[in-house]
């Protein structure tokens, strides 16, 4: 016998092919699709609990990217309507060696990092969480791969 089995709601645990375990008798439904069986994870016990149904697909899980080049930044950044705000931080530094140096690094830098100490500056300057700018990184990724 082949046959899965479930969990209260719906998940299927296993599959098998034996006969049915007693322990097993009130939580599995049969399959007779040798396609089903070999791909039993793809699906979930239907709600009567007699028949299978393909299992709802969830989100990919999406990595943030911990670096992606200067321009691919800019681009989502002025998609996310961010790049007058992180001009304006860059401009209103003192003309001191500090300003000096932080404008260098934002302007000439060919990449920016997600851990880069100016990210998260700018980031706090105009109020955005660090979930904003995980998003702000992939979409940026997402840019000219």
């Amino acid at each position: 016998m082949r046959y899965v089995t479930f969990d209260a709601n719906g998940e299927l645990l296993g599959a098998f092919i034996q006969e049915l375990q007693p322990a097993d008798s009130d939580r599995y439904i049969e399959i007779f699709d040798d396609a089903v069986y070999q791909n039993w994870t793809a699906y979930r016990a239907n709600a009567a609990r007699d028949g299978l149904e393909l299992a709802p697909v969830g989100p990919v899980p999406t990595t943030v990217p911990q670096e992606v080049r200067a321009d691919q930044f800019a681009l989502a950044a002025i998609d996310a309507g961010l790049w007058l705000g992180i001009e304006a931080y860059f401009a209103d530094l003192p003309d001191d060696a500090a300003g000096a140096r932080a404008r260098v690094r934002f302007q000439r830098s060919p990449a920016v990092r997600r851990t880069c100490d100016l990210v998260a500056t700018v980031a706090a300057a105009l109020s955005k969480t660090g979930a904003e700018v995980d998003a702000l990184f992939i979409a940026a990724a997402a840019l000219n791969p």
